[in-house]
């Protein structure tokens, strides 16, 4: 057994477990609230109805339940792609359960393999999920489908566990630093800036001038960071 096939042989093992010891949306367990940060990106669609979105990764739904729930009276729908057969098994069970059965569409596939067509979706998320697929190369050819897949406005929203280390060597963009001097603020800004393709931008938690508590354990037995960015193309 390759080392791909071995690191995909343990995460399922993992997953079945706790898919089949946890129920959805239990308390003390990472399955106990979904992601705060996709919830969020829906508030960009509040005036539009049939939308579209792709969970990739989607696991038992965890995010896919709720937002079928917001989509529930706007006839939208969520796409739920995930490769562990216990997995979509409970989502469709789960998805009964909360009475939104309807918005939901359940696809057992591995990621790299599930074909995304060109501008089908108004919203794709892929929460700890991408770091899975075979090779780099296929991490660029879905990341490229994603893209391509997404309705001009779309969203996509990403998170990839990594042990990258990055270093920074360029300057700050001026005009993109945000804070009040309290540490219990919410620290929220907007910046126009060019980038070109290669380009990659980094997102951090900067210093502050007052104590700044974070929360931890958010999903994980990693320390969190609570801070996003949203990226709008503009033609």
């Amino acid at each position: 057994m390759n080392r791909i096939a071995h690191i995909r042989t343990e995460e399922k093992k993992y997953h079945d477990h706790c898919f089949e010891h946890y129920t959805l949306f239990e308390p003390g367990s990472w399955l106990h609230k979904p992601v705060k940060s996709v919830i969020d990106l829906l508030e960009h669609f509040n005036d539009r109805r049939d939308l579209k979105v792709l969970d990739l990764g989607c696991g038992i739904g965890r995010n896919s339940i709720p937002m079928a729930e917001i989509l529930k009276n706007r006839n939208g729908r969520i796409v739920c792609v995930d490769l562990l057969e216990s997995a979509i098994e409970k989502l469709n069970n789960y998805s009964k359960e909360y009475g939104v059965e309807q918005g939901i569409e359940t696809v057992l596939s591995e990621i790299e393999h599930f074909d995304i067509k060109e501008a089908e979706y108004d919203v794709i998320i892929a929460l700890s999920a991408l770091e899975h697929v075979s090779s780099e190369e296929a991490l660029i050819r879905k990341l490229h489908e994603m893209t391509v897949g997404t309705t001009c406005n779309g969203i996509n929203c990403i998170i990839i566990n990594s042990n990258i280390r990055e270093v920074v060597k360029e300057s700050n963009i001026t005009g993109t630093i945000y804070g009040s001097g309290a540490g219990t603020q919410l620290n929220m800004g907007q910046a126009l800036m060019y980038l070109a393709a290669g380009d990659v931008l980094t997102l951090r938690n900067h210093s502050s001038s007052a104590a700044v508590t974070l929360q931890t354990l958010a999903g994980g037995t990693h320390t969190n960071v609570n801070a996003s960015v949203i990226l709008k193309l503009l033609s």
